[in-house]
């Protein structure tokens, strides 16, 4: 009775440690993606009005990997991010000059697909419009 329980212990103690595993790894796949979306959020957040809104300035498509260091066969998981630009969908005055700026990473862990998505306004009058002045000694 005593070998039946512990046998039962140690296959659940395994289980649990191979489910940790796991759900640490899709987290660093999470966190990953989080991060790709930053940067490309970033990245509009700084593109002048006229570049966004030019037809194909902004790739539409890209991919990148976990491990972009890592050697042949070694990068990890592929993660397939695409953008879009559209108009806000709001009715106001200046909705001619604001854009709905979506970028969502797909990718496949463990044969599930997952996805991730940000979303943000983009402004003609924005950031990227002030130029701060270089002072010469």
């Amino acid at each position: 009775m005593g070998a039946g329980l512990a046998g039962m212990l140690a296959l659940t103690l395994y289980s649990a440690i191979g489910q940790s595993f796991a759900v640490v790894n899709v987290t660093r796949e999470n966190l990953r993606a989080t991060q790709m979306l930053e940067e490309k959020m970033e990245v509009i957040r700084l593109i002048k009005w006229e570049d966004l809104t030019t037809s194909g300035f902004v790739p539409s498509s890209t991919t990148e990997f976990y491990d972009p260091s890592g050697g042949a066969g070694k990068k990890g998981a592929a993660y397939t991010l695409t953008a879009s630009i559209a108009a806000a969908p709001i009715s106001d005055s200046y909705a001619s000059n604001l854009k709905l700026v979506t970028v969502t990473a797909r990718w496949t862990s463990n044969g599930v697909q997952r996805q991730r998505t940000m979303q943000t306004f983009a402004s003609r009058w924005g950031l990227q419009n002030y130029v701060y002045p270089v002072v010469k000694p």
